[in-house]
């Protein structure tokens, strides 16, 4: 994989992609990518670690995929998420996932082809922690691998 930035170009693109229970997310690949993600979310400097004084916490949970390559090793991921809906603060921001319309893709498909150019898959790493800042304060329970201190948030 060429990583540029947040681009990563795919040398081996991916065949399927799976969401796995976490109970059955116990293997070391995994783990690895829990502790890729904390240190990620730690290197964006999108949290950090406060004293709890009963602020109200919003619970995180993991999501982990496995993604199944065309050469056909397996990619384990784990995405740190806010379980969103306890949030009742004030300022609520409607949220969304920009993608590429069908006639959009095949407009772009048939422009490759003219000119002769080979598409490519790209992974942007990372994206939601990119996107804009939350203009208040939002407090989370952090999972056990991201734990510094029992009484911190």
């Amino acid at each position: 994989m060429k990583n540029s930035s947040a681009l990563a170009v795919e040398d081996d693109p991916v065949v399927s992609k799976v969401t796995v229970p976490a109970k059955m997310a116990k293997t070391e690949g995994f783990h690895e990518a829990k502790v890729r993600e904390i240190k990620q979310w730690k290197r964006k400097q999108v949290m950090k670690s406060v004293k709890d004084e009963n602020y109200p916490l919003i619970d995180t949970t993991w999501v982990f995929t496995q993604k199944v390559m065309a050469s056909g090793k397996t990619k384990e991921k784990a995405r740190l998420v806010a379980r969103g809906f306890q949030d009742l603060g004030e300022g609520m921001t409607d949220t969304y996932s920009p993608t590429c319309s069908r006639n959009c893709l095949r407009l772009l498909l048939a422009l490759c082809a003219t000119e002769g150019w080979v598409p490519a898959v790209i992974d942007v790493t990372t994206a939601f922690l990119q996107g804009k800042p939350i203009e208040r304060d939002v407090y989370l329970r952090p999972p056990k691998e991201a734990m510094e201190d029992s009484d911190r948030v």
